[in-house]
């Protein structure tokens, strides 16, 4: 659980590519190159025009990263082999408060259930600079 946080917090790469992205519009704006279509040059465009693409998609992929971490950001703590410990008392919270999760996972059959839950969200398959 809590790999999975570090990886949909989106860490400081991404935030950096795309403050470097932003940098490189205001930079590169008045830089001439061509723009392709169908792998052929087609219309006259700018280093800053691509650039400014580039910094949307990676704002794009950071709030569905914020998305994602909402999503992991709960406690599994409890749930021992996917039945509990229903005979050791754990103070599940505060151990959660200290680890810096927003929340307990309640149910032990759902830590089971949700293993693996990054893998499959599109913002983890689709990110690059995580």
């Amino acid at each position: 659980a809590l790999s999975e946080r570090r990886v949909a917090r989106g860490g400081p790469s991404g935030r950096a590519s795309g403050r470097a992205a932003l940098t490189r519009c205001t930079a590169y704006n008045d830089a001439l190159m061509p723009g392709y279509t169908h792998l052929q040059q087609a219309m006259p465009s700018t280093a800053g025009l691509w650039a400014l693409g580039y910094a949307e998609l990676l704002l794009s992929d950071l709030a569905a990263l914020r998305h994602a971490f909402d999503q992991v950001d709960v406690s599994p703590l409890g749930s021992a082999a996917g039945y509990g410990l229903p005979f050791l008392e754990l103070p599940r919270e505060e151990v959660a408060r200290r680890l810096g999760f927003r929340a307990l996972q309640l149910h032990v059959t759902a830590v089971q259930l949700s293993r693996g839950k990054l893998s499959y969200m599109p913002p983890m398959r689709s990110c690059r600079w995580c």
